[in-house]
């Protein structure tokens, strides 16, 4: 089977380009090291967006002219009781993760299937799953749910979607047979659902429910007696928790993958908690939307709001929200008819923007913010109080690390952002509470927002009751004098000049 390329079956093409690379700068290039090399592409994306589809073009045909003859067959190999992943499995998982990041949704799903083959091929019946086999299923999991969903947006069309090659349909239903009989063939709970996730997506895309028991679907029932979210919010006709737990994990693996016991125990902990709302989009996999945020990324197109207005009239939304929009497109929004109950976006004390223009904005027509990167990625906790700032080569560093690292140097640089810690800090002494959990309790603190949407990577780790504890005070006068002094020493005015309004970031 032909490997399609990014743009839609054929290689990428365009004008001729044969720009002289430095021979300094190639020298530099072949001889840095890998992580740091990533770091640098990391950054020049980030610099320069336009960048991006050339990447991916070029990514793209490095899978074209790379494509194997066969997925290899010692991706596994046997040991005692167990099976052990080689060097070639990982070299394989890396290959599908770079053809689903590029499009090649059903090449993807092909290998997949072929190192899932292998897999039941040598798993015995007397064989277990040790830590690490359990984890590396996991992972898998976690590959063909994405895999699924790099299918459904390689089928997208200008108007709508089209109908599988009769070579698709064989690909996709390779899959189901191999997991099919995967979980026919074990016995052991744990195993015979090891794939649960990818089941109930591919059966998703199908056109099904999940093929699950029911039993498997729900996690066990919790005995929490602990505290639950006190505070809500009403965003039109929903009563909502004023926070919400951001479920980005499921982007990418990047960010990790756990089993789908370990993701249903970690969700019945939240729910149990009172967090009922969950932020989730189409290309974090396995997920489902029963409150719309409607994004937009060219405002050039003024079709937006004919957009909004469809949206919103659409007989299954009952609540419409936006999401990364700036002041004078929601004002336009409002303005022609749209009822708007809410605007996500990034706001934080690095990120101040939404208070130049936003926040009068939100106060005139009743909208709420659902606030995002209300912790800087993380920076915003004690474990960075009194520290140096990181190196965002690091192989340790995460997507969000090297994002809000370069906000606050911009915002201030590491030696104001170490005051605000040490202001935090003893705040949240006073209330026997964390930097992380006063960081929020400031934003909430503001009329104009809704609620904070805090990351959690179910089944790997997660922040409960600590962030339950955001609901147990509020700052006084004495508090918000004292961040405010931080504040005042700040380039708030520079990173909203550099940005732009809120949402910028993802249109330059």
């Amino acid at each position: 089977m032909a490997l399609p390329s990014a743009n839609g079956g054929h290689p990428p093409k365009g004008k001729a380009k044969a720009a002289h690379v430095n021979m300094m700068t190639d020298t530099v290039i072949a001889n840095l090291p890998p992580d740091a090399l990533r770091g640098i592409v990391r950054g020049l994306l980030g610099f320069e967006q336009n960048l991006t589809s050339h990447f991916h073009d070029l990514a793209a045909k490095y899978l074209l002219s790379t494509k194997p003859a066969s997925t290899p067959s010692d991706l596994f190999e046997k040991s005692t009781t167990t099976l052990v992943p080689t060097s070639s499995f990982f070299e394989m998982q890396s290959r599908v993760r770079c053809l689903m990041g590029c499009g090649f949704g059903f090449e993807s799903i092909r290998t997949l299937t072929d190192a899932l083959r292998e897999l039941s091929s040598k798993f015995e019946n007397d064989s277990v799953a040790d830590e690490q086999l359990s984890n590396i299923l996991a992972s898998i999991d976690g590959d063909v749910v994405q895999a699924v969903t790099a299918v459904q947006k390689e089928l997208l069309t200008g108007s709508g979607s089209r109908a599988m090659t009769a070579s698709e349909q064989e690909i996709v239903k390779c899959l189901r047979s191999t997991l099919t009989a995967w979980s026919a063939s074990n016995e052991d709970p744990e195993l015979k659902f090891a794939f649960a996730r990818g089941f109930t997506r591919l059966a998703e895309f199908e056109g099904g429910g999940s093929i699950l028991p029911q039993k498997r679907q729900i996690a066990t029932q919790s005995s929490r007696k602990k505290d639950r979210i006190s505070e809500t919010v009403q965003l039109g006709s929903l009563e909502v928790p004023r926070m919400f737990a951001g479920l980005w994990q499921f982007s990418s693996p990047a960010w990790g993958t756990a089993s789908r016991a370990q993701i249903n125990a970690d969700f019945r902990k939240h729910v149990d908690a009172g967090f009922t709302a969950y932020d989730m989009a189409d290309h974090y996999g396995d997920a489902e939307v029963t409150f719309v945020s409607a994004d937009w990324k060219k405002y050039d197109d003024h079709q937006y709001v004919q957009a909004a207005k469809l949206i919103a009239d659409h007989p299954k939304v009952q609540n419409l929200g936006l999401c990364n929009f700036d002041t004078q497109r929601m004002d336009e929004l409002v303005e022609a008819g749209v009822k708007v109950v809410s605007n996500q976006v990034q706001f934080s004390l690095i990120d101040l923007r939404p208070t130049f223009k936003m926040a009068a904005s939100c106060r005139k027509h009743n909208v709420k913010l659902l606030t995002y990167g209300s912790l800087c990625g993380g920076f915003l906790a004690d474990k960075w109080l009194n520290k140096p700032a990181p190196n965002l080569f690091d192989k340790n560093m995460t997507p969000s690390h090297r994002k809000y690292f370069e906000m606050i140097e911009v915002w201030g640089g590491w030696i104001l952002f170490q005051e605000l810690l040490s202001t935090l800090s003893a705040i949240g002494k006073k209330y026997n509470t964390s930097i992380s959990t006063t960081a929020v309790r400031w934003i909430l603190d503001h009329d104009y927002v809704g609620a904070v949407i805090v990351g959690a990577r179910m089944g790997i780790s997660e922040h409960v009751d600590e962030n339950l504890e955001v609901f147990n005070f509020k700052l006084d006068g004495e508090d918000q004098a004292g961040i405010q002094r931080v504040l005042d020493k700040c380039k708030a005015k520079d990173v909203f000049a550099e940005m732009g309004d809120c949402g910028a970031e993802y249109r330059q």
